[in-house]
This record gives C-alpha cells, sequence and structure tokens, in this order.
C-alpha cells in the first residue's frame, strides 16, 4: 500500500478532531488551537452593473468547491469552459455562444492576450495568487476603463492579492497533493516598508504525472484504459510593489516568469495509444500602472506592459524525415494604454481612452518569415447617475496596420462602433433593477487564420457582432433569519456575420475565408441565499442556470444550417450548497450540461452524453500563537467516478481527491 494514499484518510482525522486546550504544565508548553470564528461570510454582489456582470472570490470559490481557478467559470451562466482534460490541459471559456476569441482577459486591468491564437489559456492563472475574477458581458460602467478592454465582446477581469494595510509584514505557504501525481507548492510574501510602499513576491511550483484511467467506447465494446504521456511540470515567479501617491493614487510595477513543460497525450485514437508529442511555453511579463486624482474633477489611469511568450513544440515519430516534427513561435507585446476622466457635474462624468500596441510574430515553420501589427484604439465614454438611473455611452474608434515578411500582408482595418446601456431601479425601497444594453464590436483575424501555411488567408475581414440583451437584478436581506438573497435573469440576442471558418479547397490544403453567419438566443439565471444557522455558522446556496440556442445561419439547407453550433449544450447549470463553521465546514456542488455535438453537422459518431459531476469538500481552519494560522482542506472531485469529456477524444478524469494544507504567519 503506497503512503500516499493514506494522506486524505489523516487529514480527515485531522479536520474532525475537536479543538482543545490544555493547561500549562510545570515544564511542558502545550500550544493551544483555536478554531477562527466566520464573520461577514458572504460578501454582497454588485446588482447595479448596467450589463451583466458575475464575480467570484476566494470565499465564493471555496463555497462551491473550485479547487482549480477555470472551476469556478462552471458555476457561472452562459458560459462554457473548454476543458481538454486534467491538470495542465488547456482551459478556455466561451460566452454566450461567441467563442473564445471573443473573451478578453485582464490581469490587474493589464490586457492578457495570444495575438498567435486569439484564445487565452486560463489554466496558467494559479488559484492561491488570484483574490476575484468578474466576468463581464459588453463592458464595465467604470470610467478608467481602457479602449482595449471594451473592445471585446465580454472580458473576464483578474484581480491579485492586495497588500494586507493592517499587518507590517504577511507571509503563507500552500502545499497540495492530490491523485494522478498532482503535487503543488505555493508561497507569498509581503511586506509593508512604510505607510504607502509595499512589496509582494509569490512564487510555485506544480508537479503531476495525470495518468488518470478512463474508459473508452469502440462500438459496443468498452474498455478500461489509462491517459499516458500526460506529465506535466510548471513553475512560475512574480515580484510587484504598490506604492501610493497623491491624488488617492497608487503606483503598481509587476514582473512575472512562466515555465511550463508538458507531455500532451493528444486525442485518443482507436487501436494506438502510442503518443510522443511535446510543449515547452515560457511567458515573461513587466507591467508598471497608474491611477489616482489629478484635480478635483480630474482623474487619470496610465497602463504599460511588455510580454514575451515562446512555445516550442515537438514530435518525434518515425513518419517524420528526420524523426521528428518541431514547430517554435515566439511572440511579444508593447501595450500603452492612458485614460483621462472628467466630471463636469455631480450627476455626469466622462473619460476618453487611447491604447496602442504592437504585437509580433515569429515562427520556424507555419508563418513564412515574421508577422506585425500595429494597434491604435480610441474610445469616448459618457456616464449619467442619477438616484434610480444610470446610463452609459460609449464610441470606439479602431484602427489596425499590419505588416509581414516573405508573404502578403494580411488586410488593414478601420472601424468605428459604438455602444449603449442603461440600468433604472424600478422600486425605490427595494434593490430592484431592471438593465438593458446593446453594442456592436468586432473579432480581427488572429496570426494564425492570417498567415498559416495552406490554411491562412492575408483578405480576412474581422468577424463582426452585435450583442443585445436586458435583465433583471433583485438583491435583499428577507428577514433576521435569512441574511442575503440575491438573484439575476438575463436574456439576450447575439448575431456574428463574417464568421471565419476554414473549408477544404483540395484533398491537402485548407482555405480560411469569411462565409459564417451565427444567431445565439439565450437566457441566463443565477441565484444566491445565506441563512445564519447560529453566530459564526452559515448555510449558502448558489445556483445557476443556462439556455442556449447557438445555430448556424450561413447557407440556407447546408447539413449545419439552422444547428446547434459545436460543444455548445443548449442546457447547462451548477448547483452548490454549503455550510461554513468554526468546528467543521463542508461544501456539496454539481455541475453539469445536457448533451452537445463535436461537428455542426451532428453526424451521430460526433454526439457527446449529457454529464453531471458531483464535488465534495471539508475543510477547517485553525488560530495557532499570534496571527497564524492553519488550514486544511480536502476536495473529492467526480464522487460519482462519471466517465465523460467536455471535448471529444479527451476524456476527463475520474474519482479523484485533492489535499491543500495552508500556514499563513
Amino acid at each position: 500500500m503506497k503512503y500516499s494514499s493514506l494522506l486524505p484518510a489523516c487529514v480527515l482525522a485531522m479536520l474532525c478532531v475537536p479543538s482543545v486546550g490544555y493547561a500549562d504544565a510545570d515544564t511542558v508548553r502545550i500550544m493551544q488551537l483555536d478554531s477562527v470564528r466566520v464573520r461577514s461570510l458572504l460578501p454582497r454582489r454588485d446588482i447595479t452593473s448596467v450589463t451583466p456582470l458575475q464575480t467570484t472570490d476566494r470565499i465564493r470559490m471555496r463555497l462551491t468547491n473550485v479547487a482549480d481557478l477555470t472551476d469556478a467559470f462552471n458555476h457561472m451562466a452562459g458560459v462554457f469552459l473548454r476543458d481538454y482534460g486534467g491538470t495542465g490541459g488547456m482551459k478556455t471559456v466561451s460566452v454566450r455562444g461567441l467563442g473564445a476569441s471573443h473573451t478578453g482577459v485582464t490581469l490587474d486591468g493589464i490586457s492578457m492576450t495570444d495575438v498567435q491564437t486569439g484564445q487565452v489559456d486560463l489554466s496558467r492563472y494559479n488559484m492561491m495568487d488570484i483574490e476575484s475574477a468578474e466576468l463581464v458581458v459588453a463592458e464595465k460602467t467604470g470610467l478608467l476603463q481602457s479602449a482595449r478592454s471594451a473592445s471585446s465582446s465580454a472580458t473576464i477581469e483578474f484581480h491579485t492579492t492586495p497588500t494586507d494595510t493592517a499587518s507590517p509584514s504577511k507571509h503563507s505557504l500552500t502545499l497540495e497533493q492530490g491523485s494522478f501525481g498532482h503535487y503543488a507548492m505555493r508561497l507569498l510574501w509581503q511586506q509593508r516598508l512604510s505607510g504607502r510602499w509595499s512589496i509582494q513576491a509569490a512564487g510555485g511550483a506544480l508537479r503531476a504525472r495525470n495518468d488518470y484511467p478512463y474508459t473508452l467506447t469502440n462500438g459496443q465494446q468498452q474498455t478500461r484504459e489509462r491517459r499516458i504521456n500526460n506529465r506535466v511540470g510548471t513553475y512560475d515567479i512574480g515580484l510587484s510593489s504598490r506604492l501610493l501617491t497623491g491624488g488617492n493614487g497608487m503606483l503598481r510595477a509587476a514582473v512575472n516568469w512562466y515555465d511550463s513543460r508538458q507531455h500532451l497525450p493528444g486525442q485518443v485514437v482507436y487501436y494506438n495509444p502510442s503518443n510522443n508529442e511535446q510543449q515547452r511555453d515560457r511567458a515573461f511579463l513587466a507591467s508598471l500602472s497608474w491611477r489616482g486624482t489629478l484635480f478635483p474633477r480630474w482623474s487619470l489611469a496610465v497602463r504599460s506592459k511588455w510580454d514575451w511568450n515562446e512555445c516550442r513544440y515537438k514530435d518525434i515519430s518515425d513518419i517524420y524525415p528526420h524523426g521528428s516534427w518541431t514547430e517554435n513561435y515566439r511572440q511579444q507585446e508593447g501595450y500603452f494604454s492612458g485614460v483621462a476622466g472628467y466630471a463636469p457635474s455631480s450627476w455626469l462624468q466622462m473619460a476618453y481612452a487611447v491604447d496602442y500596441f504592437h504585437n509580433g510574430l515569429i515562427s520556424n515553420q507555419s508563418v513564412n518569415g515574421s508577422v506585425s501589427r500595429h494597434s491604435l484604439l480610441q474610445s469616448l465614454t459618457a456616464v449619467a447617475r442619477w438616484p434610480r438611473l444610470t446610463l452609459n455611452g460609449r464610441i470606439i474608434y479602431s484602427r489596425y496596420i499590419n505588416q509581414a515578411d516573405l508573404v502578403a500582408d494580411a488586410r488593414d482595418y478601420s472601424h468605428w462602433n459604438a455602444s449603449a446601456a442603461a440600468s433604472v431601479r424600478l422600486l425605490p425601497e427595494e434593490q430592484l433593477y431592471l438593465r438593458t444594453f446593446c453594442k456592436g464590436i468586432f473579432r480581427l483575424p488572429t496570426f494564425t487564420e492570417s498567415y498559416y501555411y495552406h490554411l491562412g488567408n492575408p483578405d480576412l475581414s474581422p468577424e463582426k457582432t452585435r450583442q443585445l440583451g436586458m435583465g433583471l437584478s433583485w438583491q435583499k436581506r428577507p428577514a433576521s433569519w435569512w441574511k442575503l438573497f440575491a438573484c439575476t435573469l438575463d436574456a439576450y440576442f447575439n448575431r456574428v456575420s463574417d464568421k471565419i471558418v476554414s473549408v477544404p479547397m483540395n484533398l491537402h490544403q485548407w482555405r480560411t475565408v469569411n462565409i459564417g453567419e451565427i444567431r445565439a438566443l439565450g437566457c441566463d439565471f443565477t441565484m444566491e441565499s445565506c441563512w445564519p444557522v447560529r453566530p459564526s455558522h452559515d448555510v449558502v446556496l448558489h445556483a445557476s442556470l443556462s439556455i442556449q440556442d447557438v445555430t448556424d445561419r450561413t447557407v440556407s439547407g447546408s447539413p449545419s444550417y439552422g444547428r446547434q453550433l459545436a460543444y455548445i449544450p443548449r442546457l447547462s447549470g451548477s448547483l452548490s450548497l454549503a455550510s461554513e463553521n468554526p468546528v467543521l465546514s463542508t461544501a456539496l456542488s454539481l455541475t453539469g450540461c445536457t448533451h452537445r455535438w463535436a461537428t455542426h453537422e451532428h453526424a451521430p459518431s460526433t454526439r457527446l452524453p449529457g454529464y453531471a459531476e458531483l464535488t465534495a469538500s471539508l475543510w477547517r481552519t485553525l488560530q495557532l500563537r499570534g496571527n497564524r494560522t492553519l488550514s486544511v482542506r480536502l476536495v473529492l472531485r467526480n464522487l460519482c467516478n462519471k466517465s465523460y469529456s467536455v471535448i471529444k477524444g479527451y476524456p476527463m478524469p475520474g474519482r479523484s481527491y485533492r489535499v491543500a494544507i495552508g500556514m499563513n504567519f
């Protein structure tokens, strides 16, 4: 019997042992362990936003059994998480059927991008460093929002852990161990150097074999197989500093290094389980930002960054002339953003934003030579606020200039877009809001779509998107025994024209063209409720439900016309129930969706059945001497050992566990 298999049982025993105080003996001093009291368990959500806004933080992640940061998006309405299986597998988010390339990502206000593919892999972000995450549909009401952030159909905003101003220093160490050879460590060090200046360092490493078993169905035959060539190892380190300046301003500087080595198992192939694909990713990011007030009516936000990414792919096989195939990509971006805000009156605010960024990509294989893009975005925003009404309007001008060596340049592009949103409080005595919005925006072709060998097309036009939505938000404290009830209900209509798709030109060559049109109709519902059973003991219920009809409207009479798009379920949702108290906290959650299809044509062999995954967790936080705390958490995932795949050919892990032990000192 392996000793690692005893760890969950030992941790469970520790969780269940009650806190006991011991009197000091003559010569022996024994530390007293007290459970940390729970206060202000569930922060209230912002329901006054003029566009749909869903927020999760450390508390909500704990209460919904989030083990990895990407798990949090399974509990948000209107979101489909593409998961390629296991720790380290690529994970992207599609919002309201628009596709992952339409979803922008920011980290502390700085835009994160992958200009090569247009999709940001969320598995790179570590949950231990993230204080909160927001999913914004269309755009936020915030005045000092960058033009680039407002140019996406939806945006995921990550916010890192702020420096603790209550104590001069804070340190934390977290260790994780889980099924299939999962080991992880995270260290956070914060130091307040003065009343205005603080620094923070964070770093961690992760190793996993990921050799989990799965069920392979081949006709009427079912066999138990195991994922091989699926090892992953990553480490990262970051350093940041915050300085409070005059005018309620804050200057923040940060640098980060990320390194990942993966063995890629690839899609499951009948009668051929072997695979020898490998990939290494490295990334460096440096950012500098300042935000504050210049004069009583003027505010300013300045953001800048430089990042460098390298991806090295290798496939070892006898089918290649030299025994292997390699693809190396190196991309970099320089970015600057400035936003000036002005409040001419108490009810009106205006802002002008300008963003410039330069992207470059060099490849040894798929892009002939090097390609680059200059981008200039400008936006003008107006926000009018009255006691019960908020209006938001924005105009965006975009200009893109493409350059390429050895091949034809992609088309330059410039365009005007506009958006408008409103929120009204329906009843003066109730937190009941009606909101509506409309937005026109576009997605520029990625470098892969424009230049990829035997696939790219430099004459592509952007995908144009039109978004319409209307919703209700309600939040209140119904009674003394019912601390919080909050719910949202949204309906939306999206249309994407000039959809970029790849079509075969002959037996050996494909071509990427603008021929697609997509229509999305849907309804999203979220609910959150909290009941105080007794002091320091709350029960929390969270639920979400999405109904999506996302269909192809390109060519009437074609095999895919009127059919649901690939990998988008018509019905998906989540339900979680948690009890947090000083003795032993527990949570139970269920996530799932109806069947999906792996192709737009809905061939019978491409049907993926629906699934529901049940997860449970136990945790406890103990107070040590001084201000030190010790927390222990056990997460049991996929309790029913459900066999399913989110993406065809990439089976998900079955029943597994993960244990996390953290100490703050």
